[in-house]
Formats: structure tokens, C-alpha cells, sequence
């Protein structure tokens, strides 16, 4: 009779280690899929972000064309949360204008020749005369190490005058 009490406390250690390692894998599986799914989340909205941006350039083009080029010099500007005003990049750390919240920041890109910015190391430019503008929006989570903006979705478009182009 020992014998059988001796196997049945192993078999309840057994039974509880099985158990134990079956909880831990779904407890992990459970927190990687919310991990992910709130990633794609803050993606899709970061790709939303970038395209009001880019939308923001194309209807302040389209409304004056040379008041535009005029008004915004090659150079970095952050995209204002409320009026989807452009300023200077030195206020995007002014978390209550520029920021569309904690998380996310924009901030736009204008290059008057249409080169594409020096950090992208590429001499492209855009085919048609005009402007490159590049959306870009960064935002943080609990995966970055130090609370600044490490994820980054960035939006890019040429923009010119219609009426100045050749017709065919």
C-alpha cells in the first residue's frame, strides 16, 4: 500500500507540472496575439496619420500654389493636431499642439527641387517638376526602451502645379 500512495503524490507532481507548462503556453500565446494586434492597431493608425498629412499638403497646394511654395521653404514641419497647421519643426516636442496624442507625433517633410531628404542616402527626385513631400509619423509603445517615438510609418508624394505642366 505505500507503494501506491508514494506513485499517486508523483502522479499529482507530474499532473501539475503538465499542467503548469499547458497554462504558461496559452498565458504566452494569449499575450503575443494582444501584443500584435495592438501593434497593427497603432499601424493602421499611423498609416491614417500619414495620409491626413499628405492630404493637409495636397488641399493647401491645390488651394494656392505659390503662396504655398512661398510660405514653406525646404525644411521639417510638424503637423498641428487641431487646425492641421504646419510648424516650425523646433515646436514638435509641444506635446499639447503638435502631437495627436502621447503616442503618436507627425511631422512632414518638403523638399521644393523634389529631392528625397539626405538621410534616405538617395539622389532620387520626383519625375515631374514640383515638390517631395514625405508624411511621417512616429509613435511609441511599451516596446520602446527609452519612451521616445520608436515605430515609424512614412508616406511619400510628389506634388506640382498642373497648371505649369506641358500638355502632351
Amino acid at each position: 500500500m505505500k507503494k501506491q500512495k508514494g506513485q499517486t503524490l508523483v502522479e499529482a507532481i507530474l499532473s501539475l507540472a503538465v499542467i503548469s507548462a499547458v497554462i504558461t503556453a496559452v498565458v504566452t500565446a494569449v499575450i503575443t496575439s494582444l501584443n500584435g494586434a495592438t501593434y497593427n492597431r497603432n499601424e493602421n493608425l499611423a498609416l491614417n496619420y500619414a495620409q491626413e498629412g499628405i492630404d493637409v499638403i495636397r488641399d493647401s497646394k491645390s488651394a494656392d500654389y505659390d503662396v504655398f511654395i512661398s510660405s514653406y521653404p525646404d525644411n521639417y514641419y510638424c503637423l498641428g493636431k487641431e487646425d492641421n497647421s504646419l510648424t516650425d519643426y523646433s515646436d514638435c516636442d509641444q506635446p499639447s499642439d503638435v502631437n495627436i496624442s502621447s503616442r503618436f507625433k507627425r511631422i512632414i517633410y518638403i523638399n521644393q527641387s523634389g529631392n528625397l531628404p539626405p538621410s534616405d542616402g538617395s539622389t532620387h527626385k520626383c519625375s515631374i517638376p514640383g515638390f517631395y513631400v514625405a508624411s511621417i509619423v512616429s509613435w511609441t509603445d511599451g516596446k520602446c526602451d527609452t519612451g521616445s517615438q520608436c515605430h515609424q510609418v512614412k508616406l511619400e508624394s510628389c506634388f506640382s502645379d498642373l497648371n505649369t505642366l506641358p500638355t502632351p
